[in-house]
């Protein structure tokens, strides 16, 4: 029982690097399977105009919309050129993505929109990346951290957005990977980190102006509690710094592309839904708990993440609190918008940034979720993805002939459960896999094959358009085009996309059981284990100064307790998972010293 432990196995540096093997690929595997599950178009106006300012950027080296047919936020500025009032990070990635698509293939505009519609994906591959390393920090296994992080991909409504040309998961990065850095560089050069924070905040003001609340839960990441506020100061300006830098990036762009005095833009914008009045309570349950664009019912592993937010509130004094403050801010915020969820869009789109910051503390929302009730709640996320991505967006509006605005005009439409797009779905999904009649007579009612579809005024027959009668993946609908007005080559581009996907999962599998097996006999005098970044523990048993215990000594002190004296946090994985909150910390014990089965 007190022989020492085998030593590892493994070298830090060998662990180093298949841990690195790991992200690879998690990042191909996430990449590929997000691209596979798009529709391989442009599908709504707003990526339509960004692309169009990326392709004028890559022929013309400018950002003028010079495509008569794109008029979606296009208005006349300097010398009467159009320009949009979109902003410019996704119209930069576009412009990488078109550079691609000319480099890998003949240079044709489906295939380019092809490729900028999977822009997406790559935010979604980066951000699970991201994930990974920051569970990674907290202390967890290495296929724990994997498995959090795919789940925070294709459990929730990123997986969606990562398929539309939206930036909304641009956003989401943007933020997530702030909130990371600040954190992870508190104690460690964290004026750097700080100034990296915030540039990462004003891209993401660059993306959703309103992303910028989440300052204060970066403040609150980057601040040491050991160290005075008054010695933080140089860490604090940094980070202000490098959010001014967006903001300032944000006015100076919008004043080139509108100079003062050479365009009216209120008076252009007055065409379109205005921003406010909106009504705010209605808007505040619209966004969660209505089953037309509520976050309990579109992301159910929501109550995940704030399980997790609110016990490490009780430990951090700075971040937990801040972080949640954030999140409540930005949501009244949104709910004060006369379009608060983002149409066309499903769900709460708006949110979808907020989201991918909450999950970071689903691990510690895991620890007080019955083991079924976390299964059943992200078997639920994963189930409504599925069913977001299975039929095109605006079906249901083209269907019913609504007006696309109609939720500007009915309080009630999201509160009406025969109108959710979650209630209609799986009718949909029947429908379309069900339906023997005529052929259908076009592709699309678009101007382009690979344009977005728009709600139109007059009734159409969804029937009429294989784009609106089909499964919503590339690989479905666009098997009706000719084989020469194709995108891409569907069976060819399919088995590559496939190829990635198994190649990442491969390594991620490879990487983790080969870490495991080199690591899993750690002493604790030779192997010193990995840092956590806040461990989860009841608020009393942080930090007691007045004891001088650390809370890995007093967990550790628990543990001896209740085991008859010998030291097995190192030796039982159980134990191990249990500290970085994989598992519930046992709260009870038997006359034995077992801890009682806590998962009911």
């Amino acid at each position: 029982m007190n022989a020492s432990p085998d030593p590892p196995t493994t070298t830090p540096f060998a662990s180093r690097t298949w841990r690195c093997v790991a992200l690879a690929g998690l990042f191909v595997f996430v990449l590929a399977a997000v691209c596979l599950s798009g529709p391989g178009r442009i599908d709504v106006l707003d990526g339509l105009t960004r692309y169009e300012v990326a392709r004028s950027l890559v022929e013309h080296g400018d950002s003028i919309v010079r495509d008569q047919r794109v008029g979606f936020l296009v208005f006349h500025g300097r010398n009467d050129r159009r320009y949009t009032t979109y902003r410019f990070p996704h119209s930069v990635l576009g412009a990488a993505a078109i550079w691609l698509a000319d480099l890998s293939g003949p240079s044709a505009e489906p295939r380019r929109h092809f490729f900028f519609s999977c822009i997406g994906a790559f935010a979604c591959a980066s951000l699970a990346v991201i994930y990974a390393f920051w569970f990674l920090q907290q202390g967890q296994s290495l296929p724990a951290a994997l498995l959090w992080a795919l789940a925070g991909v294709f459990c929730s409504p990123l997986w969606f957005y990562g398929t539309t040309t939206f930036d909304d998961c641009l956003g989401a990065l943007a933020v997530v990977s702030a909130l990371v850095v600040a954190t992870v560089s508190r104690r460690r050069m964290p004026s750097v980190g700080a100034a990296v924070a915030g540039a990462m905040l004003g891209l993401a003001f660059n993306c959703k102006p309103p992303l910028a609340i989440f300052l204060l839960a970066a403040l609150a990441g980057n601040t040491d509690e050991r160290t005075p506020l008054s010695r933080q100061r140089a860490r604090l300006t940094w980070m202000f710094a490098g959010l001014s830098l967006g903001i300032a990036a944000y006015v100076g762009y919008d004043l080139y592309k509108f100079p003062p005095g050479m365009t009216d833009l209120s008076k252009d914008l007055a065409g379109y839904a205005p921003l406010w009045p909106g009504r705010p309570l209605f808007g505040l349950l619209g966004l969660t708990v209505s089953l037309g664009a509520g976050a309990l019912w579109y992301w159910p592993p929501v109550c995940i993440a704030l399980a997790g937010l609110r016990r490490l509130s009780r430990s951090e004094r700075w971040f937990g609190p801040w972080t949640m403050a954030s999140l409540a801010i930005y949501l009244a915020f949104i709910a004060t918008l006369s379009f608060f969820v983002g149409e066309p869009a499903w769900g709460p789109r708006y949110l979808t940034p907020a989201f991918a910051a909450a999950w970071l503390f689903a691990p510690q929302g895991a620890a007080v979720v019955r083991r079924r009730t976390l299964i059943a709640l992200l078997a639920a996320g994963l189930a409504v993805q599925l069913s977001a991505l299975s039929v095109e967006t605006v079906r249901l509006y083209i269907e019913q002939q609504w007006p696309l605005e109609r939720f500007l005009n009915d309080r009630w439409f999201y509160f009406r459960p025969l109108d959710a797009k979650l209630v209609n779905r799986p009718r949909e999904i029947v429908d379309i896999l069900t339906y023997h009649g005529p052929p259908a007579e076009r592709f699309t009612p678009a101007l382009e094959p690979t344009f977005p579809v728009t709600v139109s005024r007059k009734p159409i027959d969804v029937r009429r358009y294989q784009v609106l009668n089909s499964l919503r993946p590339w690989w479905s609908s666009q098997q009706y085009l000719a084989p020469e007005d194709r995108p891409v080559a569907i069976g060819k581009t399919v088995t590559l996309l496939l190829s990635l996907a198994a190649l990442g999962a491969v390594l991620m599998a490879g990487s983790a059981t080969m870490r495991d097996a080199g690591t899993k006999h750690r002493s604790a005098n030779e192997w010193a284990p990995e840092r956590q970044l806040f461990p989860i523990l009841p608020a009393a048993a942080q930090a007691d100064d007045a004891e001088k215990e650390t809370g890995e000594d007093r967990l550790h002190a628990e543990h001896h307790e209740h085991y008859g004296g010998n030291d097995l946090s190192h030796g039982d994985p159980r134990i191990q998972s249990a500290q970085v909150g994989l598992l519930p910390v046992p709260s009870c014990h038997d006359e034995h010293g077992q801890p009682c089965d806590s998962q009911g």
